[in-house]
């Protein structure tokens, strides 16, 4: 028979695991520019748009927020968020604080001081079920 201590000592380091060091996701918004993964983690100078020659070289692009703040948007195509690169933005969904990541709903750019819709996740799903057929 298992020890009452050690069952407790158990349940505990899971209860750690999953939700401390497990890094679950929470609904969230994620607000800053759209920059190249690469730049942000070495601090240098990103691609100004999306017709700078250096956007090529990104293949990761992700919400900048500030100074060691970013987060890479796990659902959102590479083309989509280069797109927008260098503009400010506006993401919903589920922040992993573990992995710095967010599952993106929805996906908004700011345009003369107001933010508006470019993507959900919700209009991606009915689109790709048009395309698939019947």
């Amino acid at each position: 028979m298992m020890n009452h201590n050690k069952t407790i000592k158990i349940v505990f380091a899971v209860f750690l695991t999953v939700f401390v060091g497990g890094g679950y996701a929470v609904a969230g918004t994620v607000e800053g520019t759209v920059q190249g993964l690469g730049c942000i983690l070495h601090g240098k100078l990103c691609p100004t748009d999306r017709n700078d020659p250096r956007a090529a070289a990104e293949n990761v692009f992700a919400i900048y927020s500030g100074k060691d703040d970013y987060k890479v948007v796990s659902n959102i195509s590479r083309s989509t968020l280069s797109y927008y690169l260098g503009r400010k933005v506006k993401v919903t969904g589920d922040i992993n604080s573990r992995y710095n990541a967010i599952e993106a709903d929805s996906f908004q750019v700011m345009f003369d001081g107001k933010y508006k819709t470019v993507w959900t996740l919700a209009a991606e799903i009915a689109e790709r079920e048009s395309l698939s057929g019947p």
